[in-house]
C-alpha cells in the first residue's frame, strides 16, 4: 500500500507512478491511498491498481479513514510518501490499530535541496 497527499507535482509522485507501474504483480497487490483524488499523475496509475481517496478536511479524521483502509486492506507493506505528514499519519494508524501482526513500513524521504 502506498500512501500519498495527491498525485500533482514532482518528484515523489512519480516515484509513486513508477513503483505502482513496474512493481512485481506477481508478489505485490498495488494499492494507492490519496487523501485527495487530484494531479497530473492520476492518468498513468496502472488500471489494475486498486485506489483509495480519502477526502477529509481535518487530520484527525484522515487519520481515522486510513485506518479503515489498512483494516479492510491488510497490507504487509505500507511505502509513506514524504509528503504533508503521510509518513507520521502512517505511523500512528499503525500504532492505534493494535494490529495482531506485523506491518512493514517504508517512510520515503524529502528530496527537496531547500530542506538542506
Amino acid at each position: 500500500m502506498i500512501l500519498s497527499i495527491t498525485l500533482e507535482g514532482g518528484g515523489s509522485e512519480k516515484r509513486t507512478v513508477y513503483l505502482l507501474k513496474y512493481i512485481n504483480r506477481n508478489i505485490f497487490e498495488p494499492i494507492l491511498c490519496l487523501k485527495e483524488k487530484k494531479g497530473e499523475y492520476l492518468k498513468d496509475i496502472p488500471r489494475h491498481t486498486k485506489l483509495y481517496a480519502i477526502k477529509r478536511r481535518y487530520k484527525l479524521l484522515t487519520l481515522l479513514e486510513m485506518c479503515k483502509v489498512i483494516l479492510k486492506e491488510k497490507p504487509d507493506i505500507i511505502f509513506g510518501n514524504n509528503v504533508w505528514g503521510m509518513n507520521t499519519i502512517a505511523i500512528v494508524a499503525l500504532k492505534l490499530m493494535f494490529l495482531k501482526r506485523q506491518v512493514k513500513l517504508i517512510m520515503g524521504v524529502g528530496t527537496n535541496p531547500s530542506y538542506f
